[in-house]
């Protein structure tokens, strides 16, 4: 499911007698491989860079020059991986883990994760989302049943307060760098960008629960509704459960870190005339 709220990669699933045998780190990193985590954060660089020309950072604006470069200098896949997957190893047992990869190795898991990996890589992320959109809008009338499965999903693996911070927690670390470097004239002051944020937050949860519902019935659209009702039962395992919240909580750190790392230095970049 997190490939299906933020993004895709190498597709490796590590089997059970794979995890034999290795530490409570490699232990960490076979799980996340196996329900293709990696993929969540490492096209995340090439999606940041891309805001230029979807049009969410004004083309030809003093931060537009500057942003690529200094993507370029952030948002390392492998580097936040790694660190997600340390604090999953440090607040998970190994007989969690070990529990957890059993619980993703068997054919249905397997069948779901392969799903993921697929879809996710069929097109652009906007593409996605506007088919998703369509077809959110047809399910509400011909099979509203799928719909009420797909938010039931949601609520079950959970997250959405958690992406609703991330979301605001981006957008004013760029408002603060871009004030603190220039590249808004007149700079915000941390009132004005308090404001900004809290009166941005109906909107953003908003749109990021269409974004979740969307990217759900994009995903998900050729699976039969008892598959479904399978994947939620899946979904509210104990031990699932337990993981998505953690993975969550560390994804969200990790970009927040990122970002403010990221708005810091375009102060620092020169311009780049051609992006």
């Amino acid at each position: 499911m997190f490939r299906a709220i933020i993004m895709p990669i190498l597709f490796v699933i590590f089997s059970v007698n794979h995890a034999a045998g290795q530490t409570h780190l490699q232990k960490a990193g076979a799980l996340l491989d196996l329900i293709e985590y990696p993929s969540t954060l490492m096209s995340l660089q090439s999606e940041i860079a891309g805001m230029v020309k979807n049009g969410q950072i004004p083309e030809g604006s003093s931060m537009a020059l500057r942003w690529n470069a200094a993507a370029e200098q952030h948002f390392d896949g492998k580097r936040m991986v790694l660190k997600v997957t340390a604090g999953l190893a440090a607040s998970m047992s190994e007989a969690d883990l070990d529990g957890l990869i059993e619980l993703y190795s068997t054919d249905f898991a397997k069948k779901i994760s392969a799903l993921e990996f697929k879809m996710q890589n069929e097109g652009s992320s906007a593409d996605q989302e506007q088919k998703g959109k369509e077809l959110v809008a047809s399910l509400s009338e011909t099979n509203p049943e799928r719909l009420r499965q797909y938010i039931a999903m949601i609520e079950t693996i959970g997250g959405l307060d958690s992406y609703v911070a991330l979301a605001l927690n981006i957008q004013q670390a760029i408002l603060i760098g871009a004030s603190l470097n220039g590249l808004i004239n007149p700079p915000l002051s941390e009132a004005q960008i308090s404001d900004i944020i809290t009166a941005s937050y109906e909107e953003i949860r908003r749109e990021v629960s269409i974004g979740f519902l969307s990217t759900s019935a994009y995903t998900y659209q050729s699976l039969s509704d008892e598959e479904i009702a399978a994947y939620l039962d899946l979904a509210a395992e104990p031990l699932i459960v337990r993981l998505y919240s953690l993975l969550v909580r560390y994804e969200s750190e990790v970009i927040t870190a990122e970002f403010a790392a990221f708005t810091a230095k375009l102060g620092e970049t020169p311009e780049q005339q051609e992006l």
